[in-house]
C-alpha cells in the first residue's frame, strides 16, 4: 500500500516521529495487517456508527530498510495493529477498512508494559492456584508473574507466549479482571513479564484481551 508521509502527527505525552495516514488504498487480498491481542466485546454494528469518526488506529511496520524518519512517501504491506483492535473489528465487519485513519510509528519507537490485572478470588486461593500450577519464587521478572512484590516462575509455562496461556486460563476463569482505572492495593495487584514489540511480530496465536500496555497511544 502506498504511504504519503505529508502529514505528521504528534502525540500529546509521547515524543516520536509519527505520521496520520489513510487507509483508503488498503487491498485485503496484497495488504496484511497483524493483530496481536483478542478481543472480547465486540462494537454492533449500526447505521448511525460511523467508521470515519473513529480515532486513528495505531500501527506500526517491521521492513529494516523502511523509515518514516526519511519523509518520503513508501509502500508498505504488511501492518501491525497496535492499538485499536475494535474499531478494526468493527471496519473489516462492515467493509470499512478504506475509512480509517492510522498513525503510523516505527517500531523501535513502541514501548510495551504489562497491563494491570486485580485478583479476583481471595489471596489464598490465588496462591494454592500458583503451586498447583507449579509456580515457584523467582529473583527477577523474566518470564514470571508479579504479586505481592514478588516474582513466581513456573518450568510448565518457560516462556512468554506458555505464559500468557496461563493468564488466558486464569482470566477465562474470572480469577483475575482488569484493573482499568481504579486504585487497586498493592497486595490485589497481579502483573505479567512484558512481551516486547518483536514478540508480537513473532506471535503464532493472539494473546488474551487486555495483555499490553503500548505507547505511543491516543
Amino acid at each position: 500500500m502506498k504511504i504519503y508521509l505529508n502529514q505528521k502527527y504528534f502525540f500529546p505525552n509521547f515524543d516520536c516521529e509519527a505520521y496520520l495516514v489513510s487507509f483508503e488504498n488498503f487491498d485485503s487480498k496484497v495488504d496484511k495487517l497483524y493483530l496481536h491481542e483478542e478481543i472480547t466485546e465486540k462494537i454492533k454494528i449500526t447505521e448511525n456508527f460511523f467508521t470515519e469518526n473513529f480515532e486513528p488506529l495505531i500501527v506500526t511496520y517491521f521492513n529494516e530498510k523502511i523509515s518514516i524518519k526519511d519523509k518520503v512517501n513508501i509502500e508498505i504491506d504488511e501492518f501491525y495493529l497496535l492499538d485499536g483492535h475494535h474499531r478494526w473489528d468493527y471496519a473489516v465487519r462492515s467493509n470499512q477498512t478504506h475509512k480509517l485513519k492510522c498513525v503510523l510509528v516505527h517500531f523501535k519507537d513502541v514501548k510495551i508494559e504489562t497491563y494491570n490485572f486485580e485478583i479476583n478470588t481471595e489471596n489464598n486461593l490465588f496462591e494454592s492456584c500458583l503451586k498447583e500450577n507449579g509456580f515457584q519464587k523467582v529473583d527477577n521478572f523474566n518470564n514470571s508473574i508479579r504479586f505481592k512484590k514478588q516474582y513466581f516462575s513456573s518450568k510448565r509455562y518457560d516462556n512468554k507466549y506458555s505464559l500468557y496461556e496461563f493468564k488466558r486460563k486464569i482470566q477465562k476463569n474470572n480469577l483475575i479482571i482488569p484493573v482499568g482505572d481504579k486504585t487497586v492495593p498493592y497486595e490485589r495487584l497481579i502483573n505479567f513479564t512484558p512481551i516486547d514489540i518483536n514478540d508480537i511480530k513473532n506471535l503464532e496465536n493472539l494473546l488474551p484481551p487486555k495483555s499490553t500496555w503500548i505507547t505511543p497511544r491516543i
